[in-house]
C-alpha cells in the first residue's frame, strides 16, 4: 500500500506540476503577444510624433521668421520704405518726378483698352437684351442663346 501511496503521490505531484507549468506558459504567451501588440501599436504613434515634431519645428522656424518681420515692420526704416513706395510720400525738400508716356506708348495704352473693350462688348451680347432672373436662366441663356459668341 505504501507503494501505491507514494505513486499516487508522485502522480499527483506530477499533475500539479504539470498544471503549474501549463499555467505558467499560458501566462507567458499570453504576455509576450501583448507585448508585441503594444509594440506593433505603437510605432503608427512613433510616425506620428515624428511628423508632429517636423511640424512643430516648421512652425517654430515660421514664428520666429515673423517676429523678425514685426520687428522689421516697427522701424523707422520701414516706415520710410512703405511711405515713399506705397504712399507715395516724400521727404521736405524733395521733387517728385513723374515721367510721361511717349506717343508709341500711349498708343499701345489705347490700343490694349479698345481691344479689351472690343471683348467684353463681343462676349455678352445676347445677355444685355434680357436679364435672367435665376441663375439656371442665366446658364441656359449662355448654352443655348442663338448668337455666336
Amino acid at each position: 500500500m505504501e507503494l501505491e501511496e507514494k505513486y499516487l503521490q508522485r502522480k499527483q505531484y506530477l499533475a500539479s506540476l504539470q498544471l503549474m507549468f501549463t499555467i505558467a506558459l499560458t501566462l507567458g504567451m499570453l504576455l509576450a503577444f501583448q507585448f508585441a501588440k503594444r509594440l506593433s501599436d505603437s510605432r503608427p504613434l512613433l510616425l506620428e510624433f515624428e511628423q508632429t515634431k517636423g511640424e512643430v519645428a516648421t512652425l517654430e522656424a515660421e514664428r520666429d521668421q515673423l517676429s523678425e518681420e514685426l520687428a522689421f515692420i516697427q522701424t523707422d526704416a520701414y516706415v520710410e520704405i512703405w511711405a515713399r513706395s506705397e504712399a507715395k510720400m516724400l521727404l521736405p525738400g524733395e521733387t517728385l518726378v513723374v515721367p510721361k508716356l511717349t506717343a508709341a506708348e500711349q498708343a499701345a495704352e489705347a490700343n490694349q483698352e479698345q481691344e479689351a473693350k472690343l471683348v467684353s462688348d463681343a462676349v455678352i451680347p445676347a445677355l444685355a437684351l434680357e436679364e435672367p432672373n435665376t441663375i439656371w436662366q442665366l446658364w441656359w441663356q449662355l448654352f443655348f442663346s442663338d448668337s455666336n459668341l
